[in-house]
C-alpha cells in the first residue's frame, strides 16, 4: 500500500477521531486516534492544519486513514496545548481558599453547642415544641 499526503481538517480529542483531507483527490478521510503514530508515551492527536502521510483502508463503504505519520514517515508530535487563563479571583486548585472540611452545614455539632437558628430550637438546644428533659430525670428513670 502506498502512502498519500494530506492535511488534518479537524480532530476531536474528546471523541478520539476526526478527518484528514487527501491532497490528491480532496476527499475527506476518517481517522481514529488509534491509527496515529505518535512518540512512545505521547498523546495521539492531530491539530487542524497538520501535514500528514497515511495509508487508506476500506472499512465498510468508506475509506479510513491508517498508519498516520508526519511527512517522511516519522511520528506525529502532539501539539502544544494552550492553557486557558484563569478568571481573576477564581478559587479552587492549589493554594489558599476553597474548602470543605470543618463541620459543614447542619447536624453533627458538639454537645452543648447552640444552634444558629433560634426559631428551629429552644434556648437549651432542644427542638422547638419538645419538652426539655434534665439529665437527672433521664438517669433516674433508667
Amino acid at each position: 500500500m502506498s502512502k498519500v499526503q494530506g492535511v488534518c481538517k479537524w480532530f476531536s480529542n474528546q471523541k478520539g477521531y476526526g478527518f484528514v483531507t487527501r491532497d490528491d483527490t480532496k476527499e475527506d478521510i476518517f481517522v481514529h486516534q488509534t491509527s496515529i503514530v505518535a512518540p512512545e508515551g505521547k498523546y495521539r492527536t492531530l491539530a487542524e492544519g497538520t501535514l500528514v502521510e497515511f495509508e487508506t483502508e476500506l472499512e465498510g463503504d468508506r475509506q479510513k486513514a491508517i498508519n498516520v505519520t508526519a511527512p517522511g514517515g516519522g511520528p506525529i508530535e502532539p501539539p502544544v496545548r494552550k492553557r486557558r487563563p484563569r478568571p481573576v479571583g477564581a478559587e479552587g486548585g492549589r493554594g489558599e481558599g476553597g474548602g470543605g472540611g470543618g463541620r459543614g452545614r447542619g447536624g453533627g455539632g458538639r454537645r452543648g453547642d447552640k444552634p444558629k437558628d433560634d426559631k428551629a430550637a429552644g434556648e437549651d438546644g432542644a427542638a422547638a415544641g419538645a419538652a426539655a428533659t434534665p439529665m437527672e430525670d433521664v438517669v433516674a428513670s433508667s
